[in-house]
């Protein structure tokens, strides 16, 4: 599974371990900053310098998918849990 803590901006990368507790697999290291200015000023660098995006086409779209997935489900549960 996967840890995000905004606070702190870092990321842990864990797996179930035999013992049954979670094992840390991987901590990468993160740029930290304001997240929507890296974004935009990650999208000013593709459209100006022709940078290639972070996230492809096919990428963004399955991530779209999800997210209108969650909201559907959230609008069909009434928000419950």
């Amino acid at each position: 599974f996967i840890s995000i803590d905004y606070l702190e901006q870092e990321l842990a990368l864990y797996k179930k371990a035999s013992s049954g507790f979670p094992q840390l697999i991987e901590k990468p290291i993160m740029q930290k900053g304001e997240p929507l200015r890296l974004e935009l000023e990650h999208f000013i660098r593709c459209v100006r310098n022709g940078e290639r995006p972070l996230v492809g086409l096919e990428e963004g779209k399955n991530a779209l998918e999800v997210a209108l997935s969650i909201l559907e489900e959230i609008k069909k549960s009434g928000g419950q849990k």
